[in-house]
């Protein structure tokens, strides 16, 4: 009776392994140079050259007329192919979210710029980004 029991509880092991899905959410790649464009409310060019390692970004981002070349982190979601990332510059804070094609040669989402750290009466600014590399 023992021996049956172990067979049966290494066959429903096995066959709940062999259902499963363990290959988990592809990896995304997004390193490497980008440009494009931000309308917050006016349009803006925009440069990030990416670097990567696992699922955290680092690099540096440009947006004209607001900021060049400040340092840039980031952390992608597979599972939702989006990039959240955020660049301090003196006493504002830039952030956005980012989806990622399934190519990898665009992104686009939200980008918003917090100024209630310089002058309480700007503080919050929404708008939108699109890079292509």
């Amino acid at each position: 009776m023992t021996a049956r029991r172990t067979f049966l509880t290494a066959a429903i092991v096995l066959a709940m392994t062999a259902c499963s899905d363990s290959t988990g959410p592809e990896s995304i790649d997004i390193r490497g140079d980008w440009s494009g464009s931000v309308a917050l409310p006016n349009g803006f060019s925009s440069s990030a050259d990416f670097q990567q390692s696992g699922n955290g970004v680092s690099g540096t981002m440009t947006i004209s007329g607001s900021f060049v070349n400040r340092p840039v982190t980031g952390q992608i979601d597979p599972s939702e192919r989006t990039l959240e990332w955020s660049v301090f510059v003196d006493c504002e804070e830039w952030t956005g979210t980012l989806g990622i094609n399934a190519a990898e040669t665009e992104m686009a989402g939200t980008v918003r710029r917090d100024g209630s750290g310089c002058v309480p009466e700007v503080s919050n600014v929404n708008g939108t980004m699109q890079l292509t590399r």
